[in-house]
């Protein structure tokens, strides 16, 4: 990993955990908000409390939440992966409805996505032949019983 890579996943990290822990505080707030005066509304939602963020921040802010559980899901894929490949190039992308899991950053290179925001957690592991297939979950480390496949993949990717 180069320094520059290194300085700028470590600023990425930062700014992740910073904003997941606002994001979180505020939520936590408003519901207690919301269960102390349910008829009254004492903040306005519409304007920024961090005058260092414009209104574009707030619109992805609020769109896209990376959760505890992605993370860690995240971790589990790459501690099974990191035996066939650099732990470094098993990267995560957090998008709406899903959680991508990806080889060297690349879109084009998916070894899994996490669904974590529905009922039943689900891990959609990509084939070496690019298929996808879907494993629903009761618990994150119920990943671990998808290992053969993921090394699979990481596997027919690194080729």
């Amino acid at each position: 990993m180069t320094a520059g890579n290194l300085e700028y996943s470590t600023r990425l990290v930062n700014t992740a955990s910073s904003q997941f822990l606002k994001d979180e505080v505020n939520r936590r707030l408003r519901s207690a908000q919301v269960f102390d005066e349910p008829n009254q509304s004492t903040h306005d939602d519409s304007v920024p409390t961090d005058p260092e963020m414009d209104s574009d921040d707030l619109e992805v802010q609020s769109d896209i939440v990376t959760t505890e559980e992605e993370i860690q899901g995240h971790s589990i894929v790459r501690a099974i992966c990191c035996s066939e490949i650099p732990a470094q190039d098993v990267t995560m992308r957090d998008a709406k409805s899903y959680c991508a899991i990806l080889f060297q950053d690349n879109n084009r290179k998916p070894i899994a996505r996490l669904y974590f925001d529905r009922k039943v957690p689900r891990i959609a592991i990509f084939t070496p032949e690019g298929e996808r297939e879907q494993f629903d979950l009761e618990s994150i480390e119920d990943i671990y019983q998808h290992a053969d496949l993921l090394r699979a993949r990481v596997v027919a990717l690194n080729t």
